[in-house]
């Protein structure tokens, strides 16, 4: 059976980068009526993570022999994982503070700042684990016919 990992991977990425912009348009021009979408696509991008992560773990099943071989693979792999790891923990406490500003109606600047802020974080993690797990197919093969992809 094929791996799903590479067709899943796109989803956690795309609504990310939907959720950042349509909340930071929000922000920035102060359109409240922004924040609920920003919320749904945030809320995907989590769920997809989530999928994401563990169709990555049974991927990283079939290739543990190579791992022990190849200390450049091992550390990719353990890169992959941990910001994999970061972006999907920051989302889902970016998504329950984000609920929160919007369940108690605050609309503090500073708040926004720090949203902003954290999804700025987010963005940067998602690109360091795209550039991870790129490496890892193009680099090692991660993914492919090598690996019984």
């Amino acid at each position: 059976m094929e791996t799903i990992h590479p067709i899943i991977i796109h989803f956690p990425i795309v609504f990310y980068i939907i959720y950042f912009v349509t909340d930071a348009a929000g922000i920035i021009a102060g359109k409240e009526n922004m924040t609920k979408p920003a919320l749904a696509f945030l809320f995907l991008a989590i769920f997809f993570s989530i999928a994401a992560v563990l169709t990555g773990n049974l991927e990283a099943q079939k290739v543990n022999e190579a791992v022990i071989q190849n200390p450049g693979l091992q550390k990719a792999i353990n890169n992959h994982e941990l910001f994999s790891s970061l972006f999907l923990w920051l989302c889902a406490s970016l998504f329950f503070y984000r609920f929160y500003t919007v369940r108690k109606n605050i609309n503090l600047f500073y708040h926004k700042l720090i949203i902003l802020f954290f999804a700025i974080i987010g963005f940067v993690l998602i690109l360091i684990t795209a550039y991870y797990g790129g490496l890892l197919v193009y680099e090692f093969g991660v993914g492919t016919k090598i690996f019984g992809g």
